[in-house]
């Protein structure tokens, strides 16, 4: 979006000429909010998406519509990290924070996630280089690292040990290592021979404080009765906790305010108070409010109306019926977000740009 009044660099004269016939004003809050209230006034079925790179505050206000006009409201964990960020909400999964791990993690486990390409300074800040309380020299001596994975990642390439598990194989790989670690001989996988499984679980009982990264592939409907075996026997034989990876900036919180509202992550209603609804992948809307989400990206085949609001451009910024421009947390909006093990901490506005999603979603719960 071009702002009316903006100084135009770097275009040649056709493209300056362009520009200023084509210039848009800046958007503006009210009328934004209003057309927003407006559909969600004749929607009958209205779903209300994405939200997990929200503040907390523009988190409860997308809530608080919700309450208003009987919505559905869902995430991206009805399609992958659910189980995972539920048995943590929970308090059934060892977890251990960020700063523990780099004060004292000794063996790391990298299950099915990437971070050295989606969290860069997850590795440089808290689980691979830095020098800890107890690991004072790093990952030259103090650290083993293992990264199972079906391709051999950015992240498989720099830990000591890379294997390859294919994600048909999850199930199998986990019954394998739960068995193996409890004591039975070990059967080899397709790509994984039976002396690697052995030296793994030797690995894992011989560390001090040893910890599982679990990525967004890890734990799926068909993996999670498999990985809660491994988890049981993890936590009773050996020191390991868990650490999760979700791929976005304010996944764990969005879950925490809806589990207090409703007792669930995902896939929720309001009708006259919380119920669990069908999630999004499973149940059609006539209108989708997608907030910094890409609902068109994760789930394509959709025909409902849909109103995107996103910080930069994507597939549904490109189709959807209205888009509007608005800032992005922690450039031109700040406000607190969770942390990805738990910690609240408070994002800095940089500088003064776009319209803030909070604020729009403030405007519609007034118009409501």
């Amino acid at each position: 979006m071009v702002i009316d009044g903006a100084d135009i660099f770097n275009a040649c004269r056709k493209g300056t000429e362009y520009l200023k016939a084509n210039l848009k004003k800046e958007l503006d809050v009210e009328e934004v909010a209003e057309l927003i209230a407006q559909e969600l006034d004749k929607a009958s079925t209205p779903l209300i998406y994405g939200l997990s790179n929200l503040s907390q505050e523009a988190v409860g206000y997308a809530l608080d519509i919700a309450e208003k006009v009987g919505a559905r409201v869902d995430n991206e964990t009805s399609l992958y990290h659910g189980h995972v960020l539920e048995l943590l909400l929970r308090g059934e999964l060892r977890e251990v924070s960020l700063d523990w791990i780099k004060d004292n993690a000794d063996v790391i486990l990298y299950l099915f996630c990437d971070p050295l390409s989606t969290h860069p300074r997850h590795l440089s800040m808290y689980s691979y280089y830095p020098r800890g309380e107890k690991r004072q020299q790093g990952w030259e001596k103090d650290r083993k690292t293992v990264c199972i994975d079906a391709h051999q990642s950015s992240c498989g390439r720099v830990v000591n040990k890379y294997m390859k598990v294919e994600y048909a194989e999850i199930s199998k790989f986990y019954t394998i290592l739960s068995d193996a670690i409890a004591g039975s001989v070990p059967r080899p996988t397709k790509y994984v021979e039976q002396k690697e499984i052995i030296n793994l679980v030797r690995l894992i009982k011989r560390a001090e404080d040893g910890v599982v990264i679990i990525g967004n592939e890890a734990v799926k409907d068909e993996e999670l009765k498999p990985f809660l075996e491994l988890k049981e026997t993890l936590e009773l034989k050996t020191t390991f906790s868990f650490s999760p990876l979700f791929l976005n900036a304010n996944s764990r919180g969005v879950c925490t305010l809806m589990m207090e509202r409703s007792g669930s992550i995902n896939a929720i209603k309001y009708d006259g108070e919380w119920t669990k609804s069908e999630p999004i992948y499973k149940s059609g809307a006539d209108l989708i409010i997608d907030l910094c989400g890409d609902v068109l990206f994760e789930l394509p085949c959709n025909d409902a109306k849909i109103i995107s609001l996103s910080p930069h451009p994507t597939l549904t910024t490109k189709l959807a019926h209205h888009s509007f421009p608005v800032a992005k947390l922690g450039l031109d909006e700040g406000g607190e977000i969770v942390r990805l093990d738990g910690k609240t901490v408070k994002i800095p506005q940089l500088y003064e740009d776009r319209p803030k999603s909070s604020e729009i979603l403030k405007e519609v719960l007034s118009l409501l």
